[in-house]
């Protein structure tokens, strides 16, 4: 494996991740992405063909529906 370009300490490792982002204003998740992930930092990378395939997913409809919190804004 490669060393990590970020921390330059760990190596990266395949693993499955959660990825998240927003979408015309929504939150998109979606479980089980293959990336390589950095042992030490926690850094991902994730292919081109994988980006394309998470963006053709979140086109398509949503296998589940979760609760969406949002932390509270603090007044000074």
């Amino acid at each position: 494996m490669n060393k990590c370009t970020l921390c330059h300490e760990g190596q990266y490792l395949n693993k499955h991740v959660v990825f998240s982002s927003r979408r015309d204003g929504q939150v998109v998740v979606v479980e089980g992405v293959p990336a390589l992930v950095c042992d030490v930092c926690g850094d991902r990378i994730i292919t081109e063909e994988t980006a394309r395939e998470i963006e053709h997913i979140a086109t398509g409809t949503p296998v589940h529906s979760v609760p969406l919190y949002h932390f509270p804004e603090k007044v000074a």
